[in-house]
């Protein structure tokens, strides 16, 4: 599997954490918004897709952040199952660039301007999850 994708993809597909965030956040959907869909005459199914999965778009947004974040800064994984340096992820492929030029400054520079983008982009996100705190102002 090394030199692959599927080598950094695969054994973090389903983490523990997520599962359980999750879990909780289903728990918390109310019962009512369930009964109003069988009410109206909508299967499991149906329910679950214009229901369920738009009330949890904190959650998903949440686990995606999270994940992203842990999965931009992981650096031994990658180091260890890819052996092509052009398939490794930013962490490692910062290392090289570090390793290979004397340029402290340079390596240095390129993480502050990443770091600096993904702020700008997520910053709509975060505000929006931390504003998320009732179910009924999404509909």
């Amino acid at each position: 599997m090394g030199g692959f994708y599927l080598a950094l993809i695969i054994p973090f597909i389903v983490k523990c954490f997520d599962v359980y965030l999750f879990r909780q956040f289903f728990l918390d959907v109310p019962d009512d918004l369930i009964e109003a869909a069988e009410i109206d005459g909508a299967g499991p199914f149906k329910t679950f897709l214009q229901v369920i999965i738009p009330v949890s778009k904190p959650v998903f947004a949440t686990v995606f952040i999270l994940d992203y974040v842990a999965y931009w800064s992981d650096f031994m994984w990658p180091l260890l199952v890819i052996t092509d340096a052009g398939k490794r992820n930013g962490t490692a492929w910062y290392s090289d660039i570090f390793y290979r030029t004397s340029g402290l400054l340079w390596s240095y520079h390129g993480c502050a301007d990443y770091c600096i983008c993904a702020y700008d982009h997520y910053v709509p996100v975060f505000t929006e999850i931390l504003c998320a705190g009732n179910f009924y102002q999404w509909y």
